[in-house]
């Protein structure tokens, strides 16, 4: 494989993580067509499931919160022709409600995806979540009031989102 193909392999692999991120975040259905290999099994410590089967019940979960951020850092992929294993880790914020209360839910964790390139590009044929810490506390977000009443412009579920229009 030539320099230049790895190099489009990994911007491709970083791109589909980001695609990831956005499709739980702006809770996008569709997106989630771009991320999933054919028969894709998902495995967040409860067993394994099918990917899109999955998806749809985690965009159920995340519409009953106020908003989500999912946010990648390190990534380590091994590319293997069309096939590739990657580690990446992601902190992940939840805004939601229990009991009337406030809250945010902050996780820490990595995803290990086994990736395989397609027609389309490439996609995740297995992830494994590795949850590495956790902290729930009330939630001190001001969104639309308080010192940042004046941001007009705030993050929303697709297709309300700025970054759709």
């Amino acid at each position: 494989m030539s320099t230049l193909q790895t190099v489009a392999d990994r911007i491709d692999i970083a791109d589909l993580m980001a695609r990831y991120a956005r499709a739980v975040d702006r809770c996008d259905a569709a997106l989630f067509d771009t991320v999933w290999a054919p028969g894709a099994i998902v495995d967040y410590g409860e067993g394994p499931e099918d990917a899109a089967q999955w998806s749809l019940g985690l965009l159920g979960r995340l519409r009953a919160m106020e908003r989500t951020q999912h946010a990648l850092s390190n990534s380590l992929v091994d590319l293997a022709g069309d096939h590739a294993s990657a580690e990446t880790m992601c902190t992940a914020y939840h805004q939601l409600t229990v009991d009337g209360q406030a809250q945010q839910m902050i996780v820490g964790g990595r995803y290990l995806d086994r990736l395989v390139r397609t027609r389309e590009g490439w996609r995740i044929a297995e992830r494994r979540y590795v949850m590495d810490w956790n902290e729930i506390a009330p939630s001190t977000c001001e969104i639309g009031s308080g010192r940042f009443a004046r941001f007009s412009r705030t993050g929303a579920r697709a297709p309300d989102d700025p970054s759709y229009a």
